[in-house]
């Protein structure tokens, strides 16, 4: 299933079948209401969480009971060290995060959790 959020709008698409009950307002995850988009959202299976950033700062939500955790906002920048303030968008593979700002990508150790390394956006294709 994959999620588009434009605005305080989201989709959830099942192939290219729209899922019933969307499109849905993004508070209706329990975003409050002053955020206004969603910059970037990523699923790491081995919590069960969904991370969802909007501009410095982001909230986990509990897969398993549909809830946001308590505690949350919380900031990038003090809880991804060494990443750029904000995320564009973001991808979880092998145990790693990809996080996008811009030109740069940041490979991010979930387990170690700190940044691994930093590379222009367009490396994985040898540009």
């Amino acid at each position: 299933m994959v999620f588009i959020f434009s605005g305080i709008r989201m989709w959830a698409l099942n192939g290219y079948n729209l899922v019933e009950g969307y499109p849905k307002y993004i508070f209706k995850l329990g975003l409050p209401k002053t955020v206004r988009t969603v910059d970037a959202a990523v699923y790491i299976p081995v919590t069960g969480k969904t991370l969802l950033f909007s501009e410095e700062d982001y909230w986990s939500y509990n897969e398993k009971t549909n809830t946001m955790d308590s505690g949350f906002p919380r900031s990038i920048e003090m809880d991804f060290s060494g990443m750029a303030e904000e995320v564009d968008a973001a991808v979880y593979q092998y145990g790693y995060l990809h996080f996008f700002h811009e030109h740069t990508q940041f490979e991010y150790s979930y387990s170690a959790r700190k940044v691994i390394q930093i590379v222009r956006t367009n490396s994985f294709l040898n540009c």
